[in-house]
Protein backbone atom coordinates (compact mmCIF):
# COMPACT_ATOMS: atom_id res chain seq x y z
CA UNK A 1 0.00 0.00 0.00
CA UNK A 2 1.26 3.47 -0.86
CA UNK A 3 1.75 5.76 2.13
CA UNK A 4 2.02 9.51 1.81
CA UNK A 5 5.35 10.85 2.96
CA UNK A 6 3.93 13.92 4.73
CA UNK A 7 1.62 12.09 7.14
CA UNK A 8 2.48 10.08 10.19
CA UNK A 9 1.06 6.59 9.45
CA UNK A 10 0.62 5.86 13.15
CA UNK A 11 -1.76 8.76 13.78
CA UNK A 12 -3.46 9.18 10.40
CA UNK A 13 -6.91 7.65 9.96
CA UNK A 14 -9.01 7.67 6.77
CA UNK A 15 -11.91 10.10 6.48
CA UNK A 16 -14.39 7.37 5.69
CA UNK A 17 -14.44 3.61 5.61
CA UNK A 18 -15.27 1.39 2.68
CA UNK A 19 -18.77 0.00 2.31
CA UNK A 20 -18.61 -3.67 3.16
CA UNK A 21 -20.99 -6.46 2.12
CA UNK A 22 -23.86 -6.59 4.58
CA UNK A 23 -23.75 -2.89 5.44
CA UNK A 24 -27.25 -1.45 5.77
CA UNK A 25 -26.86 0.90 2.79
CA UNK A 26 -30.20 -0.13 1.31
CA UNK A 27 -31.95 0.80 4.57
CA UNK A 28 -30.10 4.10 4.91
CA UNK A 29 -32.12 7.28 5.16
CA UNK A 30 -31.76 9.88 2.46
CA UNK A 31 -29.97 12.18 4.92
CA UNK A 32 -27.43 9.51 5.92
CA UNK A 33 -26.81 8.59 2.28
CA UNK A 34 -26.32 12.28 1.45
CA UNK A 35 -23.81 12.63 4.31
CA UNK A 36 -21.94 9.49 3.24
CA UNK A 37 -21.69 10.73 -0.35
CA UNK A 38 -20.33 14.11 0.75
CA UNK A 39 -17.85 12.32 3.00
CA UNK A 40 -16.74 10.20 0.04
CA UNK A 41 -16.28 13.30 -2.13
CA UNK A 42 -14.20 14.96 0.60
CA UNK A 43 -12.05 11.83 0.93
CA UNK A 44 -11.42 11.84 -2.83
CA UNK A 45 -10.39 15.49 -2.77
CA UNK A 46 -8.01 14.81 0.13
CA UNK A 47 -6.59 11.83 -1.74
CA UNK A 48 -6.03 14.11 -4.72
CA UNK A 49 -4.18 16.60 -2.52
CA UNK A 50 -2.01 13.83 -1.05
CA UNK A 51 -1.10 12.52 -4.50
CA UNK A 52 -0.23 16.02 -5.70
CA UNK A 53 2.08 16.58 -2.72
CA UNK A 54 3.77 13.26 -3.47
CA UNK A 55 4.44 14.32 -7.07
CA UNK A 56 1.93 11.93 -8.62
CA UNK A 57 0.08 14.36 -10.88
CA UNK A 58 -1.80 11.75 -12.93
CA UNK A 59 -3.23 10.13 -9.78
CA UNK A 60 -4.10 13.56 -8.37
CA UNK A 61 -5.99 14.47 -11.54
CA UNK A 62 -7.92 11.19 -11.41
CA UNK A 63 -9.04 11.61 -7.80
CA UNK A 64 -9.89 15.27 -8.27
CA UNK A 65 -11.84 14.45 -11.42
CA UNK A 66 -14.00 11.74 -9.88
CA UNK A 67 -15.14 13.83 -6.88
CA UNK A 68 -17.76 15.85 -8.86
CA UNK A 69 -19.59 12.64 -9.80
CA UNK A 70 -20.22 11.96 -6.12
CA UNK A 71 -21.31 15.57 -5.58
CA UNK A 72 -23.86 15.21 -8.40
CA UNK A 73 -25.18 12.01 -6.84
CA UNK A 74 -25.48 13.76 -3.45
CA UNK A 75 -27.44 16.58 -5.10
CA UNK A 76 -29.83 14.01 -6.59
CA UNK A 77 -30.35 12.46 -3.16
CA UNK A 78 -30.99 15.89 -1.65
CA UNK A 79 -33.72 16.49 -4.24
CA UNK A 80 -35.40 13.20 -3.30
CA UNK A 81 -38.78 13.42 -1.58
CA UNK A 82 -37.53 11.24 1.31
CA UNK A 83 -34.93 13.88 2.23
CA UNK A 84 -36.41 15.65 5.24
CA UNK A 85 -35.44 19.26 5.77
CA UNK A 86 -34.12 20.27 9.17
CA UNK A 87 -36.28 22.82 11.04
Amino acid sequence: MFMSSHRNPETWRPVCRAILPGDPVDQATARSLHARLLNTAAARRLRSFDRKLDGRAEDADYWKGCAPAVIRRAAEVRGDQRFQRLP
